[in-house]
């Protein structure tokens, strides 16, 4: 009677033990699947366009990249935790109060993050295909545009979404651009102040198409529009192609993905530009379309202490390769100013002039630079004629500030 009471006590408490142990594999096996997506998310965010620039470039964002990866994890650290108690404290008895405790506390957490991870990948996906109701401008065509480029418009960094921006003097630049005749404008990049979850690009699009008046019009993506995923935003509403050329008579335009610098300047990339360059007689129009800047003058940012000037990278890796194959003109935005700099025989402009936030007066003057403008939006002209091509910066209502002629 005694062993029979016994083994029933013994059974009773091996069933008492079963949902318990299932429910510590469930807490574990959810913990472990709240790290693995956080770690995902993160890694996911940190490599997607732009981000290595943005990192390298504003290192603060480190720890916020982090922030998935470290609060899905937490979950998991606590079942170390209670491990590691249990081993000291309680090896070879049932858990005490304090580790069911922690127990449930972990299943809690593993269940609330995986929970809001899962949303926010589902924001993530969302925000970055999702397609709104904008009007599309008419973009150029590449790369065999069915109309002259002989006179084109260019400007950078409207930051379309930004409260600091100056709307009236992008909605007066585009106006002058729709009315002046030209073939074709070009925006550098910086269309919109954060690319996710894309309604400040669906606005920049909107604008262009109805300000241009029918003017073509081409775009690169820069540095803010690739923000966490915003890449695939821009791809939707604008171009699919990291890089391309038009080309049109004697004029040829050559676009390149180098949005913080040279980070996305793979092998890919580079040997499709000198196999481009190399395509092209040296007698004919060459131009160089970039959102960051190769020489600029500029200053050293408050927060992150980098310089804004002078692109070391970007003048040791890309620009020998530009330079030697006789390219006429190089433009790019970022710096928000306007500027005219020659390095040996090819022109380098800065036109990052489109309405964002413009930027701290200059505490560096390149050695480049032979003409500069600070807060003053606009936009650069440039007309070619035989065998030269005036180049002229405009403000924005289409009145010139400067001019110079080279030739081609």
């Amino acid at each position: 009677m005694n062993g029979r009471d016994a083994r029933k006590g013994r059974d009773m408490e091996s069933e008492e033990q079963k949902p318990s142990a299932r429910f510590k594999q469930t807490a574990l096996l959810l913990s472990c699947y709240s790290a693995l997506l956080g770690t995902g998310i993160t890694l996911w965010i940190s490599r997607s366009h732009g981000s290595p620039g943005l990192l390298a470039w504003n290192p603060v964002y480190r720890t916020y990249f982090l922030v998935p990866a470290l609060f899905a994890s937490f979950p998991l650290v606590l079942a170390l935790f209670i491990a590691l108690v249990r081993g000291l404290f309680f090896r070879g008895t049932s858990e005490g109060r304090a580790c069911r405790f922690f127990r449930a506390l972990q299943f809690a957490l593993a269940c609330a993050s995986s929970g809001l991870l899962m949303l926010a990948c589902g924001m993530l996906i969302a925000g970055t295909n999702r397609v709104g109701g904008y009007e599309q401008p008419h973009l150029l065509t590449t790369p065999a545009p069915p109309h002259p480029l002989d006179r084109i418009a260019l400007s950078s960094d409207p930051h379309f979404g930004s409260p600091k921006r100056k709307a009236e003097a992008t909605e007066r630049i585009l106006d002058s651009i729709g009315k002046g005749g030209y073939d074709a404008f070009v925006c550098l990049g910086d269309m919109a102040e954060t690319g996710f979850p894309g309604s400040y690009l669906e606005e920049a699009a909107t604008a262009f198409a109805q300000g241009l008046g029918g003017t073509p019009a081409a775009t690169l993506m820069g540095n803010h529009d690739a923000i966490v995923g915003g890449a695939g935003r821009y791809k939707s509403i604008f171009s699919r192609d990291r890089y391309w050329r038009a080309d049109s008579g004697k004029v040829h335009l050559i676009a390149l993905d180098l949005s913080w610098g040279t980070e996305e300047f793979d092998g890919e990339q580079k040997r499709w530009l000198e196999e481009t360059l190399c395509s092209i007689p040296r007698e004919e129009l060459v131009i160089v379309l970039t959102h960051c800047f190769f020489y600029s003058s500029g200053y050293v940012d408050a927060h992150t202490g980098k310089n804004w000037f002078d692109h070391p990278d970007m003048i040791e890796t890309v620009s020998p390769i530009l330079e030697e194959a006789g390219v006429d003109l190089v433009a790019s935005g970022h710096n928000h100013y306007m500027e005219f700099l020659e390095h040996g025989k090819t022109a380098y402009a800065v036109i990052g002039a489109m309405g964002g936030k413009p930027d701290p007066e200059p505490e560096y003057e390149s050695p480049q630079s032979r003409w500069f403008r600070a807060r003053e939006f606009g936009f650069l002209d440039i007309a070619r004629g035989d065998g030269f091509y005036d180049l002229t910066f405009r403000d924005v209502s289409g009145n010139a500030l400067w001019s110079t002629r080279r030739g081609y």
